[in-house]
This record gives C-alpha cells, sequence and structure tokens, in this order.
C-alpha cells in the first residue's frame, strides 16, 4: 500500500469520524429536549401526588438542560454532554434514594447508557466507552445499596403500581425514540452508500469508455500515425540519396530530419501513454556504452536546425543495466531540451562517468538556464512548458516521464541550474559487471 493510498485512506477515516460526531452533537440536542420535557411531566405529576421532595429534583433539571444548550452553543460541545450526562445521572440517583428502588426509577439507566453509546461516535468513541462503564458501576452502587434520603416512606399496592407505569412507560418511551433515531440515522447512511455504489458505477462505466478510447487512439498513433511516417522518412532518405543538386540535397535532408522528429515524438507519446496505462514493459538488458554512443551519434544528426557545438565523452568499453527503449527515450528528451533552451554557437555536452558501480550520464548546455521558481517546479514533479531559444515548442511531459522511466532503473534525475549560464541534467545506472561482448 502506498503512502499515497495510505492517506486518502486516513482522510476518509478522519471525514467519518467527524460526520459521527456532528450526529452525536445533534442527537444532544435532542436529548436536551427530551430531559426538559419529562422534567416538566414528572413535576407536574410529583406535585399533583403531594411529592414536593421529586418535584424539586425534577424541574432542577428544566435550568439545567437550558445551561446545557447555552454551553453547546458556545462552542464546549463535549463537555456539555459529559455534564448533562452526570446530572441526569445523579438526579436519577437521588430520586431513587427518595422513593425507593422497588418504584423502577432506576429503569432511565438503560436509555442513559444507551444514548451515551450513541451520542459520544467518532473521535469521541472511547470517551463513550468510559462514561458508559462509569454509569454502569454508579448503577450496581444503587442497586445494592441501602441508602435512603427522607423519611421510610412504605408505599400502597396501588401507589407503587402507578410508580411502575410511570417510571416504565417514560423509559420505554426514550428507548424507543433512541431506537427510531438509530435506525434513521442507519437509513441516511445506507441510503448514502447507495448513492456513492451508483456514482462509482456510472464512473466505472465512464472509465471503461475512456480506457477504450485510449487504448484505440494509442492503436491509431502506432499503426496508423506511425507507419506513414516510417516511409516518408524512408523514401526522403532514398531520394537524398539520388539528389546531385546542393539546394534540393538541403531542403531534402531538413525535411527527413523534421519527420524523424516527428517520428520521435511519436514515439515519445507512445512510451508515455503506455506508461500512463500501466502497459510500459520494462525489460532492462546489458547495453554496450558503444551501442549508447552510436544511439547518441544518431539523435546528434537530427539537431539540425541551430549552429551548436555538440561533445561526446564516454568510455570506449562498458556495459550497463538498462532499457533499451526507455534509455533512448530519456537521453533524446534531454539532449532535446538542452537544444531548445541552448542559442545558437552554444555547446552541449553529453557525458559518461564511471563512478566504481555505475555510470554518470550528464547533458550539460550552455544555455539560458532555468530561474529558481521553474527549477523548484521541476524537482517537485510539476509539468509546465516554455518556448525555446528559437521559439520552438515543448509538450509539457517529457521531464516527468523521464523521471518515471529513471524510477524503473533505481534511479533519479539531478538538476542543476545557473540563470544565464546554462544546465545539467545527470543520473545513475547501474554497471553491467559482465565483458562487453
Amino acid at each position: 500500500m502506498n503512502s499515497d493510498f495510505k492517506a486518502e485512506i486516513d482522510t476518509q477515516k478522519k471525514e467519518s469520524d467527524d460526520i459521527l460526531v456532528e450526529k452525536g452533537h445533534q442527537i444532544h440536542l435532542m436529548i436536551l429536549t427530551i430531559v426538559g420535557s419529562f422534567s416538566v411531566l414528572y413535576t407536574l405529576v410529583n406535585l399533583a401526588l403531594d411529592k414536593n421532595l421529586q418535584a424539586i429534583v425534577c424541574v432542577s433539571l428544566l435550568p439545567h438542560t437550558l445551561v446545557m444548550y447555552l454551553l453547546y452553543r458556545k462552542g464546549f460541545k463535549a463537555l456539555s454532554k459529559i455534564i448533562n450526562l452526570f446530572v441526569v445521572v445523579s438526579a436519577i440517583c437521588i430520586l431513587s434514594f427518595i422513593a425507593g428502588k422497588d418504584t423502577f426509577v432506576l429503569a432511565f439507566i438503560i436509555p442513559i447508557l444507551m444514548s451515551t453509546l450513541i451520542v459520544f461516535q467518532g473521535k469521541e468513541r472511547i470517551m463513550g466507552y468510559v462514561l458508559a462503564v462509569i454509569v454502569f458501576i454508579i448503577y450496581l452502587f444503587v442497586i445494592l445499596s441501602d441508602f435512603r434520603m427522607g423519611p421510610n416512606i412504605v408505599l400502597t399496592k396501588e401507589q407503587l403500581e402507578l410508580e411502575w407505569i410511570m417510571n416504565l412507560s417514560g423509559t420505554v418511551l426514550v428507548v424507543c425514540f433512541e431506537l427510531i433515531v438509530v435506525l434513521l440515522i442507519s437509513k441516511r447512511i445506507q441510503d448514502n452508500l447507495l448513492l456513492q455504489k451508483q456514482d462509482v458505477t456510472a464512473n466505472n462505466e465512464k472509465l471503461s469508455n475512456s480506457v477504450a478510447t485510449r487504448d484505440k487512439l494509442i492503436s491509431i498513433l502506432s499503426h496508423d500515425l506511425r507507419s506513414p511516417l516510417i516511409l516518408i522518412s524512408s523514401g526522403l532518405k532514398m531520394v537524398e540519396s539520388k539528389l546531385v543538386v546542393s539546394d534540393q540535397k538541403v531542403i531534402v535532408n531538413e525535411l527527413k530530419n523534421r519527420s524523424e522528429l516527428a517520428l520521435g515524438l511519436l514515439d515519445n507519446i507512445l512510451l508515455w501513454s503506455k506508461n500512463q496505462a500501466d502497459k510500459l514493459q520494462f525489460k532492462p538488458e546489458k547495453l554496450a556504452l558503444s551501442d549508447i554512443r552510436k544511439m547518441t551519434n544518431n539523435m546528434l544528426l537530427l539537431q539540425g536546425v541551430k549552429q551548436l557545438d555538440f561533445e561526446i565523452r564516454m568510455p570506449a568499453t562498458g556495459l550497463v543495466h538498462a532499457d533499451r527503449n526507455l534509455l533512448d527515450f530519456i537521453l533524446r528528451n534531454l539532449i532535446s531540451n538542452a537544444v531548445k533552451f541552448t542559442p545558437d554557437k552554444g555547446r552541449i555536452l553529453i557525458l559518461v562517468e564511471d563512478k566504481i558501480d555505475s555510470y554518470r550520464f550528464l547533458v550539460r548546455d550552455s544555455g539560458v538556464g532555468i530561474p529558481p521558481d521553474r527549477l523548484e517546479q521541476i524537482r517537485k514533479g510539476v509539468s509546465f512548458t516554455t518556448l525555446g531559444t528559437a521559439h520552438e515548442k515543448g509538450h509539457g511531459i517529457g521531464l516527468n516521464v523521464i523521471s518515471d522511466f529513471l524510477h524503473l532503473h533505481d534511479a533519479t534525475l539531478e538538476v542543476n541550474s545557473t540563470l544565464g549560464k546554462g544546465t545539467d541534467f545527470s543520473f545513475m545506472l547501474k554497471k553491467e559487471l559482465k565483458d562487453e561482448e
């Protein structure tokens, strides 16, 4: 799993946690409304039954809910949830100590435990588990305790039944409300997942069509365009060999160079397309430096537009471990880039240096150099194109693809430049230690 994919997963997880936390905040507001409503309802019932102490405890929850709402609005959302939890639990415990455990008032602990696990979600989930455990411990303590507040009043059977009905009805209502909220949230999440699935399916269809179009385009470039260019170049070579008039030979030679440049550009586009489609085959082999010199000489023959001084310096013998086609692409683009930004009468050096277990390849020009901001963009892999000294146009893909191809060779492209003095592009390739055949 690469770092970009892991970062994307982490981002999605964080976004999911943020959504769950926000849902928990919204449910907390609903719970405050329920607590406030029940405090009013139970206050009225207790007053009607002349249970003034219970009425005082119940009515105290009403201003509490208003304070918690204000605290929530001020941005202290987690604090509002925690305080509300313990105040409501404390009120239930006090009512139990006053009225007695047999009134079933402790049944309200069940929806409180549920709401704790629902309200504290996402990155607050661990806090929710801890608070739920604390509430459960308090519940066990109250169940096992014989502590009573106020006089020990013995309830008649009718009074006890009324307490049961009132407290159990309230508990059932709150539990049902919480279940409905959970089901609604689950339905929303399911609906969102279905919509995302539909979007993914539609995008996959579009992607499949795009891939099919791309593959067809690559096929056209490979056969329908490349073949005519090869025929044109071959035909111009035949015509050039039979010409006698020097002016005509110059024109035909220039046309031949132009057609070969176009063919080279087409090959670059094909390699880039295959690389983007992950269809590029990396086939390293023993590659002789003598073959690389021939390859480089052929490239220089095509650079006839400007009057430049080319120099090639490399060992006469030696082998590198490299893919021939990719190395051809790399050197051709680096040399073309050097030609593009070097004015007439400038100098370009192609150097191969022996570095014990590898060879250092260097393309140095005496051109205009690269401004510091553009140099930083190149090092960051940002694509851009700039007109050359003779207004040559670029295509904005060369250096990025070179970096990708060098990465396949476990190498990196090094760039050094001085504005107004020139630029160095270099990379290292491993030696092939066997003798050259």
